[in-house]
């Protein structure tokens, strides 16, 4: 995995604990959509963007989400998985 906070003293005003949750999500995410990919990577990126609002990135090289459920990600409780709930 590689990570990039530019700059280096970026701060963000949020609820640590959430934040760190929805992180190790997409994570884990990442990590269980590359199980069969051969060259996975993840990578983990926070930066200011040009309206100067924080951006933060996870991103793989997986096989992507089908283009019939990328409406229905935002969901709450939204699952793909066998035996998912949608929390995590």
């Amino acid at each position: 995995m590689t990570t990039s906070v530019e700059p280096d003293t970026l701060e963000i005003a949020a609820d640590i604990e959430l934040l760190d949750q929805a992180l190790i999500n997409l994570v884990r995410n990442a990590i269980e959509a590359l199980r069969d990919t051969p060259d996975g990577r993840i990578s983990l990126s926070a930066h200011r963007g040009p309206d100067g609002r924080l951006a933060i990135v996870v991103a793989d090289n997986g096989p992507g989400i089908a283009p019939d459920q990328r409406e229905k990600i935002f969901v709450p409780f939204f699952t793909t998985k066998r035996q998912g709930s949608g929390f995590d």
